[in-house]
């Protein structure tokens, strides 16, 4: 990653690269005061309002920037946080995604990090994303790329349970009723069909993007509490 990293941050181009390299390095224990980790940082920082001036691109940029921020939790950077979730509300599209269940599973992941830390994210933008994630939803419980694509495959799928998760998440801590637990039909229907085609050997039903998908697993694993996905212990045999 540190090798990486050298190569990526000299581009404005690699920007989205250089936050997976920073990230991974943060999780693997390497301090945010490595002064090549700072260094990448300050040049993340510098170029995130640039690396969101398109909506495709952008879903990207900005989700993986508030990741990090989520993680650095620095104060100092709140209102950096808030330019990019203000600006990830607005490429929200008017059918609640931002164009495929891949960038919306990146914005979401983005808006999460910047609602934990406690940005004021519309609540808008999670109700349109449910709408955008069931309607989207194939008739087997799977998602491909594109909504109502009626072919599912894994990575896609993984991608829309942790999306709905998100917002069903949302949802909850907006609710009145103490202790109301969550029983969202397209969410379940979502981990059926990834019980019933469970594998870390490749993406289920694709030929390629083999890490996304063990990528959306984890996040999956992670943000619901999983230790097992279909009698499987996913991060386990993932490793």
């Amino acid at each position: 990653a540190l090798r990486n990293l050298a190569r990526y941050k000299v581009s404005e181009k690699r920007f989205g690269y250089t936050v997976l390299c920073v990230v991974a390095l943060l999780n693997a224990g390497v301090p945010a005061t490595d002064p090549q980790v700072a260094e990448a940082i300050q040049y993340l920082c510098n170029q995130a309002d640039a690396a969101m001036n398109d909506s495709y691109s952008g879903a990207y940029h900005g989700g993986l920037t508030l990741m990090l921020l989520g993680m650095l939790k620095n104060p100092a950077l709140h209102r950096l946080a808030e330019r990019v979730a203000l600006q990830l509300h607005n490429f929200q599209e008017k059918s609640g995604g931002w164009g495929d269940n891949s960038r919306t599973q990146f914005a979401l992941l983005g808006l999460k990090s910047a609602r934990d830390l406690g940005v004021n994210v519309p609540q808008e933008s999670f109700r349109r994303a449910r709408r955008f994630l069931e309607g989207g939803q194939n008739r087997d419980g799977g998602w491909g790329y594109h909504p109502g694509s009626g072919y599912s495959y894994g990575s896609m799928t993984a991608a829309a349970v942790s999306s709905l998760y998100i917002v069903t998440e949302q949802d909850l801590k907006n609710s009145l009723q103490c202790g109301m637990q969550s029983n969202d039909a397209a969410l379940n229907r979502g981990l059926d069909w990834l019980q019933r085609h469970f594998t870390v050997r490749q993406n289920p039903d694709a030929s390629s993007h083999h890490y996304y998908y063990l990528y959306a697993l984890e996040r999956i694993g992670v943000l619901l509490g999983q230790k097992f996905i279909g009698g499987h212990e996913w991060y386990r045999e993932g490793v």
